[in-house]
């Protein structure tokens, strides 16, 4: 009986010793920045929903306000976020630098096209 529940435990510290080394670390948000903002019909000021905003790899998609977060941005220097939607001239811009931590708040205006 007791080398049952010896091997049971053994068997369980190796699973859970699997699943850890399968799954990456989650990287300190300390090293991250976050962009978000809202994107809305530039004539009438309703969110534009489904919009998809771009970031090199990173991409979402708007909700029903408009609204959307780009995370984990890696700090430091980054290029055009892009912006677009069926019926909408797309959005490129701006190039910056992210601090650590930082949250940037980026609100567009999208004309109709």
């Amino acid at each position: 009986m007791a080398r049952m529940k010896l091997a049971r435990l053994a068997f369980i510290c190796a699973l859970v010793a699997g699943l850890v080394a399968c799954n990456p670390a989650i990287p300190p948000a300390g090293n991250y920045a976050t962009i978000t903002g809202t994107v809305t019909d530039a004539a009438s000021g309703q969110p534009v929903v489904g919009a998809n905003v771009t970031l090199s790899v990173l991409s979402t998609v708007t909700d029903s306000s408009g609204k959307f977060t780009l995370y984990p941005v890696p700090s430091g220097p980054y290029g055009a976020v892009v912006i677009s939607a069926p019926n909408y001239q797309s959005y490129s811009g701006p190039d910056g630098t992210l601090s650590p931590g930082q949250v940037f708040t980026l609100n567009v205006p999208l004309t109709h096209s």
